[in-house]
């Protein structure tokens, strides 16, 4: 059975992977003009903020390896 701590783990993304993220809507943001554009930065920002979220997740994961 799948423990709840297994599915957070598997669930959770790393810095890094927000970070990619966050670019992929910039990218997008720049392909864009008006409200649409306006939308993907916001989203990418929301990615970034993730991203610092992660890497406080990340360097505990590494901790208690």
């Amino acid at each position: 059975m799948l423990h709840l701590s297994d599915l957070s783990q598997t669930l959770m993304m790393g810095s890094a992977e927000c970070l990619e993220r966050a670019v992929e809507m910039d990218r997008r943001a720049a392909e864009c003009n008006g409200s649409f554009r306006e939308s993907f930065l916001r989203i990418a920002k929301a990615w970034r903020r993730a991203s610092r979220t992660a890497s406080y997740q990340d360097g505990w994961f590494a901790l208690n390896k």
